[in-house]
């Protein structure tokens, strides 16, 4: 019995012992706070903008995947490896980061702002109705569709986007104006797009030389240079007597009223009104 006492005595002690170990494993793996906040560009103060979060564990032993939208998320989270990224507007980062205990995780985003507003000449106001923008890369040699980046409608939108150089195209009734910006990081700009525009009504009158009140559809065409000269439309209407804000140049303006149609050219000189009269006929 005197051998075996200490034997006994060790292998107690071992038992007792196992508690404290296990109780030290739990606690590494417990969830801890983890707060994500974003930045513009560095040094620059925390964005309280909406931003996207996704945060995934690069291993199988994480929390599990988590999406958010909110300026500065707190989440809980296991000790180990996750790949966080965060989305604000069309500017994106992502970042591997390992977390250890409670604490912050920041992200930069090294990009800037553009704000778009039209106006109808140098001396007009901005117009408030919603403008149909376009926001393309830049590329040489013109727009390339496959460079989209957005559209929208909206009087002034405003755009966080990656730094660089964009083509920017609005359209507006019959207005259609494009223009190359560029966006530096941790900047705003504030760009204004000058139509050179006037304003045109049209009236249509039937066979009878009575003015037509409904039933009318309009199209506004204009000759494009890569068309070789082929008259492309520019925008359309259906109400009785349209006014429309057009830029600078030649147009044909065509209606139809059931069986009668008619057309007539006219050219727009910025800051100029215009009543355009189209007398229609029996088709064909």
């Amino acid at each position: 019995m005197r051998i075996l006492r200490p034997f006994i005595l060790l292998l107690s002690f071992g038992f007792l012992s196992l508690p404290a170990f296990n109780s030290a494993a739990l606690a590494d793996d417990a969830p801890v706070k983890v707060k994500f906040v974003g930045y513009i560009v560095q040094g620059a103060k925390p964005l309280n903008d909406d931003i996207k979060w996704s945060i995934a564990p690069v291993s199988k032993d994480g929390t599990a995947a988590q999406e958010m939208t909110k300026a500065s998320p707190e989440v809980q989270l296991v000790p180990g490896k996750y790949r966080v990224t965060a989305t604000l507007g069309f500017a994106t980062v992502t970042r591997d980061i390992t977390v250890s205990g409670a604490g912050k995780q920041d992200l930069v985003f090294d990009a800037g702002w553009a704000r778009f507003q039209m106006i109808p000449g140098q001396k007009a106001k901005p117009l408030q109705d919603n403008v149909h923008w376009t926001i393309y890369r830049y590329t040489k040699g013109g727009v390339d569709e496959k460079q989209k980046i957005t559209e929208l409608d909206a009087p002034s939108p405003q755009l966080t986007l990656p730094p660089g150089w964009y083509t920017v195209r609005g359209q507006y009734q019959g207005i259609i104006v494009e223009a190359v910006e560029e966006v530096k990081a941790g900047t705003l700009y504030k760009y204004t797009m000058v139509a050179y525009a006037g304003k045109a009504t049209f009236t249509a009158v039937d066979t009878k030389g009575k003015t037509v009140k409904k039933g009318a559809v309009w199209t506004i065409e204009r000759a494009a240079k890569n068309t070789g000269g082929k008259r492309v439309p520019v925008t359309t209407d259906s109400t009785a007597s349209p006014s429309l804000l057009m830029g600078e140049g030649k147009y044909v303006v065509v209606v139809k009223v059931g069986d009668l149609i008619g057309e007539a050219p006219f050219d727009v000189k910025a800051t100029r009104d215009q009543t355009v009269t189209v007398k229609l006929k029996p088709q064909g």
